[in-house]
Parts: C-alpha cells; sequence; structure tokens
C-alpha cells in the first residue's frame, strides 16, 4: 500500500533547494521548525533525491534560483548566519537588515548592520532583548554584564523585565541557583542571592586573610 503523498508549497521547495548543502538531519529539523511542519529524514531525503538536491556543502546557490528567505524572520541553525564566504559575494542565505531569526536557546536576534567583516558576521546581528534594555535605558550594556529576563519569558521585552546583572552574578547563579522553575520575584530575587553570596564569600575571605595575619 502506498503512503500518503506530500505536498510543498513553493516556499518550502526552494528553502530545501537553498539549504541543500546540509546533512538531511540539519536540514529536516530546521525545515520542521521554520514551517511548522513534522516531516521524517526519510522524506526530506526522497524529495531532494528525487529533484537531485544533493547534498554539496559548497553553499552556493543554484544558478537562476532566488533565496526563499530574503526579507523573511527565519529560525538559526546553529550557526549558520555565521558562514564565510568571498569578499563581494553574497550567501544564498543573505537577509535585509531589520530581519529577526530564531536562536537554538530560543532567544530572538535582530540584524542591526551589513558591513561586518569577512568571517565576522555574526557582529551583524544584535539580541534582541540587549537591542530593547539599550533603547529603554540609553546606554551600552556595560562590559563583563549581561541581561536576562525577569520572568523567563524570552518574548516579554518589557522594560521592567530586562534585567541587568553581572557575568560573575550569572555564573552563581547558574552553579549555586539553577533551578527549572523560576522563583516569584524571578530572575531579581536569583540576582540578590548571588550578592549574598558574592559577598558572604568576600567576608569569609577577609576573616580568613585577617586572621592568618601576625
Amino acid at each position: 500500500m502506498r503512503g500518503k503523498w506530500i505536498t510543498y508549497s513553493d516556499d518550502e521547495l526552494r528553502f530545501i533547494q537553498s539549504c541543500k548543502e546540509l546533512t538531511r538531519k540539519e536540514l529536516t529539523e530546521l525545515f520542521n521548525k521554520t514551517f511548522n511542519r513534522s516531516l521524517s529524514k526519510e522524506n526530506i531525503a526522497a524529495l531532494c533525491k528525487r529533484n537531485g538536491w544533493l547534498t554539496g556543502r559548497s553553499g552556493q546557490f543554484e544558478k537562476g534560483a532566488s533565496p526563499w528567505n530574503t526579507g523573511k524572520s527565519i529560525p538559526a541553525a546553529g550557526r549558520s548566519e555565521e558562514t564565510q564566504f568571498k569578499k563581494g559575494n553574497r550567501p544564498h542565505n543573505h537577509v535585509a537588515i531589520g530581519t529577526e531569526i530564531v536562536t537554538k536557546d530560543g532567544y530572538l536576534k535582530r540584524k542591526i548592520k551589513d558591513d561586518a567583516q569577512t568571517g565576522m558576521s555574526r557582529k551583524n546581528w544584535k539580541f534582541v532583548h540587549i537591542i530593547k534594555w539599550e533603547e529603554y535605558h540609553g546606554k551600552k550594556v556595560p562590559p563583563g554584564h549581561m541581561v536576562r529576563f525577569n520572568d523567563g519569558d524570552l518574548r516579554n521585552f518589557d522594560k521592567d523585565n530586562l534585567v541587568l546583572l553581572s557575568r560573575k552574578e550569572n555564573g552563581i547563579i547558574n552553579k549555586f541557583f539553577a533551578m527549572s522553575d523560576l522563583p516569584p520575584g524571578g530572575t531579581t530575587i536569583l540576582v540578590a542571592l548571588a550578592r549574598l553570596k558574592m559577598l558572604a564569600t568576600k567576608r569569609q575571605r577577609d576573616r580568613k586573610n585577617k586572621g592568618g595575619r601576625s
């Protein structure tokens, strides 16, 4: 008995063709995430085989074809936005400034410029929560600091939900106070706990140093 025939939209076909250099597993995961489908690796592999879209790893787009994702908001696959190309060439997955993508960890990034040096294209992108924090406060995030979401919602960019903390404080939170569910008060409480931990450690160290003096 023959299985059900799978249909694809033009956008889906252009997407698969333009990303054919990915492994079939990577391509299937990215395709399903992008188009909210649930196809198997075998489905995608069969389609590619029928159309002669072989894994080439060259990163070159087929002559005469146009990228499926020009001007669209797309999810990222690994470090795809950092793919290197020779000077003067446009990668097949080039997107316009203002395009937003979702990282593998679920964070939103936005393309803010298009002039990064070759091999440094990641500098063209910036996390949206960082952009929003800097807009709210009229300054850059200080060196050695980062921004976390107070309620854990990676799409809540309200001013009160963006918490500035040092990377040291973040490290202490991850080491001593990591939890699956945020406590009442959210990340703000965790930052306070981290600062108390740092203060206690400092006091303990100071007492030890003082006691060791003759």
